[in-house]
């Protein structure tokens, strides 16, 4: 079930739309606009690497190795992993929040974003290539959309292997490829 965010903080929400900042200084502006619009967005980590999906997933926690040598080959876990996993129904939607569970954003039917539900309406997210930051599910920049729905999280193990089978479907790999990746990454068939 949707749940919509349209109407909700949507001043603070066309401002958190950043581009062309550093890491630490997204963090420094997201938190200067609590001057202007009352928010408890806050910025709990600023990694180099990744993005919403690779964190949400734990994917650059558990396989960094494996995230790396799909990139390098053109397949990257971002918009299109996640609508495989939608589309390929690898991810199992649920009624309501729940801790540990997913929360994806939607812009007009389309996937936006993804964030790991915690405790209440509460929600840690990396916003593109800036900091995670922990907030409310309606405190996100506007351009996420204003449908969230909810999904079960899967393992570290498991996002990785969906991954794997992802970028398999997107390449035509030979046989020794496949094996090397396996090898690389400790996954057997």
């Amino acid at each position: 079930m949707a749940v919509s965010i349209e109407g909700k903080y949507t001043g603070l929400r066309a401002r958190l739309v950043i581009e062309n900042e550093t890491i630490s200084g997204h963090c420094d502006r997201v938190a200067a606009l609590r001057a202007e619009f009352p928010h408890t967005i806050r910025c709990i980590g600023q990694p180099v690497d990744g993005t919403c999906v690779t964190y949400a997933f734990g994917l650059l926690d558990g396989t960094p190795r494996l995230v790396a040598e799909l990139e390098g080959l053109g397949v990257k876990a971002g918009g299109a992993f996640v609508q495989w996993l939608m589309d390929e129904e690898h991810l199992v939607e649920i009624e309501t929040a729940r801790t540990n569970g997913l929360a994806l954003y939607f812009d007009q039917g389309s996937w936006k974003h993804v964030g790991i539900m915690n405790d209440g309406d509460r929600v840690t997210s990396k916003w593109g290539t800036y900091g995670v930051f922990d907030h409310r599910l309606s405190e996100v920049p506007g351009d996420y959309g204003n449908q969230v729905r909810f999904f079960e999280l899967p393992s570290t193990v498991v996002a990785a292997c969906l991954l794997f089978r992802f970028a398999c479907s997107r390449l035509a790999l030979k046989p020794q490829e496949i094996d090397r990746l396996r090898e690389i990454t400790g996954m057997s068939e």
